[in-house]
């Protein structure tokens, strides 16, 4: 499945339950593990709608806030709650290879 980043759109595939969807940060080299149902926005959107995305993520499953400092756009941070592809695999998790 492929997703126009510019463009946004709705993540299809496995749940985190079932091993989720592998993907990879080709800047940094960070596995991370995304779940079908999860929905890209793209970034004029996240920034000109941040606060209420932010409102919206923490109103269910768990979700974090999301910080919306737009001092540095070229950059986004994960200060806490979900984790990369290493550490859950460093926590026992399987990829469908193993």
């Amino acid at each position: 499945m492929e997703i126009d980043e510019k463009k946004g759109g709705l993540l299809q595939g496995k749940s985190h339950k079932q091993g989720g969807i592998k993907t990879i940060n080709v800047d940094t080299g960070d596995l991370l593990e995304v779940e079908g149902g999860e929905i890209i926005i793209n970034k004029a959107a996240a920034q000109l709608h941040c606060e209420e995305l932010s409102a919206i993520n923490q109103s269910a499953g768990g979700g974090v806030a999301i910080p919306c400092d737009t001092s540095d756009n070229n950059t986004s941070t994960m200060e806490s709650g979900g984790k990369t592809y290493n550490e859950t695999f460093n926590e026992g998790g399987q990829s469908k290879n193993d």
